[in-house]
């Protein structure tokens, strides 16, 4: 009966994880209307079991869905009806655009939020743990709340949980105590066994069986004319060492004749660069969909530069990153009609960067005099333009020093 709800095209690798949302909460919806029918303690401890699975599914589906193609109503169309954020917090859920909107809608599982890592803004401490984690903690008390009453049927539901649960947590401590056991077995090794001529062979990649047999008869076939023994050669000098075939040595006459020959390659001249236009984007190419998959390419950078670092230490990273596909909007200018420009940057010069807007316009903001910002795990970051006037290979690999942050 849940699958007649789905159309066959609804069918295919694209949407079998909105198929998979969609078939849970048809099943969720059910089971919670046949526990609330069933009544007694059975309903009660259910009800709010399945309340909580609700709750973690809708929170789950909405962090999930940013930064993808799921439009807003599609969103909501995923949240099962019921829980404690039902229908109010739903609502909210379904307009949420960042993790802090999450954070202020969920009242119930704000203690969740507050104490976790990352993008949630939760403190660094000993009890900081992953989203995931307080919900699977959270899941295991309701479910052991379940053992203290008697007459129903909720335990045998909580026991079949908690031995996911328990299977969960064996196969981690499996995996975290493999890794200690190897990583001590090489450690304790002594450098003679890793370096050992059996640890080399186990290291070496495989060789086909023709390989071996064709690979020293070629060799004693090419040195029987001028070597009686070739074989006692082979063995003695050749057999398991790298042999340099394609790459004979060159006689001193023949280095000298390839040094003379070899000439200096001509670059292009910055004016012979503006002639030939070859960093002119065409008119035709002004198209903001088309730079879209440079900023994702660029967000996966700077979100991999960030790492672990505070904003602080962030900020000084700022000053040698690229930022090609970042979009930048222009905080502060001289210039008034500058101000209020967003765009995705295409080009960057020594003196000005190349937005894309979304209304498909090329907008040349120069760096002198105005200061851009841009959005990063919910924090804004602020460039002044007037630090920032170097070409970006030149900035890669500048020595900065400390600055007092100066006006337009």
């Amino acid at each position: 009966p849940y699958f007649q709800k789905l159309s066959v095209n609804d069918i295919d690798e694209l949407n079998i994880e909105i198929i998979r949302n969609t078939l849970y909460k048809a099943y969720l919806e059910d089971f919670y209307d046949y526990c609330k029918r069933s009544g007694g303690v059975t309903g009660e401890l259910m009800c709010e079991i399945l309340e909580f699975e609700a709750d973690r599914r809708t929170i789950n589906i909405t962090i999930n869905s940013f930064d993808t193609e799921l439009s807003r109503d599609d969103r909501a169309k995923l949240f099962p009806s019921l829980g404690k954020l039902y229908p109010d917090g739903h609502a909210k859920l379904a307009r949420a655009d960042n993790s802090e909107h999450v954070k202020a809608i969920v009242e119930e599982y704000r203690p969740f939020f507050d104490t976790t890592l990352n993008s949630f803004g939760g403190t660094a401490t000993n009890e900081a743990k992953s989203l995931d984690d307080h919900f699977f903690e959270h899941e295991v008390h309701l479910n052991k709340l379940t053992f203290q009453q008697q007459f129903h049927y909720a335990i045998f539901y909580s026991f079949l949980k908690l031995k996911e649960q328990e299977i969960r947590n064996i196969l981690w401590i499996a995996e975290y105590f493999n890794c200690i056991i190897m990583s001590n077995i090489y450690s304790q090794l002594p450098k003679y066994v890793i370096n050992s001529p059996e640890a080399k062979k186990e290291r070496q990649p495989p060789v086909s069986e023709t390989t071996k047999k064709f690979v020293p008869n070629f060799v004693m076939g090419a040195l029987e004319e001028t070597v009686e023994d070739s074989a006692k050669v082979y063995d003695s000098k050749l057999k398991d060492k790298v042999l340099l075939l394609d790459n004979p040595l060159r006689t001193s006459n023949e280095k000298k004749k390839r040094r003379r020959s070899k000439r200096k390659i001509k670059s292009m001249s910055a004016k012979e660069k503006r002639e030939t236009k070859i960093y002119e984007i065409p008119k035709e190419c002004h198209r903001y969909e088309l730079f879209t998959p440079l900023n994702e390419l660029w967000l996966q950078y700077i979100d991999e530069l960030y790492g672990t670092s505070s904003p602080t230490i962030f900020a000084q990273k700022l000053l040698k990153a690229d930022f090609h596909g970042a979009i930048l909007t222009v905080s502060r200018s001289r210039c008034a009609s500058y101000i209020g420009v967003t765009g995705i940057n295409i080009h960057e010069t020594e003196n000005v960067f190349k937005l894309i807007t979304k209304d498909n316009v090329l907008k040349v903001i120069p760096k002198g005099h105005s200061v851009f910002t841009f959005l990063l795990r919910d924090h804004m970051f602020t460039l002044y333009g007037n630090q920032f006037r170097f070409r970006s290979a030149v900035r890669a690999a500048k020595k900065f020093k400390n600055k007092p942050t100066i006006d337009l």
